[in-house]
């Protein structure tokens, strides 16, 4: 929406220059019109921006939300798509026929900062929340609008504050939002060898006694290096839906390391078919 808003303004602001100024019939001037169209649609792009900043600012992220706010989850969400386009990831859904119905708990590997913002953005109707680590909640404009829109932050090392996370992932749950944890705890840089699970993670899926998705997403580390120029290939395989009655008497330790092996398991196969192909 963001980058057809620009291209709409540049259009019109763009005949109206040239409209008044005289140019449309004379030919020497024609060299006018291209520079005028991006110029202004940098300057809405750079009006957007200033906006969002403004807006940000107001955002106090200290303070506890208890309900998502729709318009910063709209204007977050214009946003996700636009940063999609702008750095050429092009998604591909594999497995997509395993979603279960109603709310659920996405679990991935995380790669990129890119893994959150692609699975939003697809899934965008399902209303996922994702768990986050503080720090993300103090990126510019960013960082106010993910806590607006009711992304959570999960501090590790307090586990009082965690359980207070958890508890309050199982309520949206029950309210029909859909959250997504990375059991890593964080990014993976090597990305071919799982980090160690933190099993707390499917704490929030057997509390609430919902699905819980095994996926795993490939090649998101390569979106910031082949940007602007290639596109890249992003490719998210939902491995496994986990069903309340599969995962029932199940400690949470089992339950992780089920998902771990399946998880581990697809990133094996994608980098030996990678070699092969």
């Amino acid at each position: 929406m963001i980058e057809w808003t620009c291209v709409i303004c540049s259009l019109i602001g763009t005949t109206l220059i040239s409209y008044f100024s005289g140019w449309f019939g004379d030919l020497n001037v024609l060299w006018r019109f291209p520079l005028v169209f991006v110029g202004l649609g940098l300057g809405v792009l750079a009006l957007i921006m200033a906006v969002a900043f403004i807006i940000h600012s107001t955002i106090d992220v200290t303070k506890p939300v208890d309900k998502p706010s729709k318009f910063h989850t709209f204007v977050y969400h214009c946003f996700l798509s636009f940063l999609d386009r702008l750095f050429g990831a092009r998604l591909h859904v594999v497995g997509e026929e395993k979603l279960p119905d109603g709310p659920c708990v996405f679990v991935m590997n995380h790669r990129s900062n890119f893994d959150p913002m692609l699975l939003a953005d697809k899934y965008k109707k399902r209303k996922i929340l994702m768990i986050s680590k503080p720090g993300n909640f103090k990126a510019p404009i960013a960082g106010g609008f993910i806590h607006k829109a009711g992304y959570m932050a999960i501090d590790r090392e307090n586990d009082r504050e965690a359980l207070k996370t958890v508890l309050k992932a199982i309520k949206y749950l029950g309210e029909g939002y859909s959250i997504g944890v990375y059991p890593e705890g964080t990014r993976n840089k090597d990305g071919l060898d799982l980090l160690p699970f933190r099993s707390g993670a499917f704490k929030i899926a057997t509390k609430a006694n919902v699905p819980i998705v095994v996926t795993a997403i490939h090649e998101t580390q390569y979106i910031h290096k082949n940007a602007p120029f290639k596109k890249t290939d992003v490719y998210l395989h939902i491995i496994k839906t986990i069903t309340p009655e599969e995962y029932a008497g199940k400690h949470t330790n089992d339950i992780s390391q089920e998902v771990f092996d399946m998880m581990q398991a697809d990133i094996d196969a994608f980098e030996k078919a990678k070699k092969v192909g």
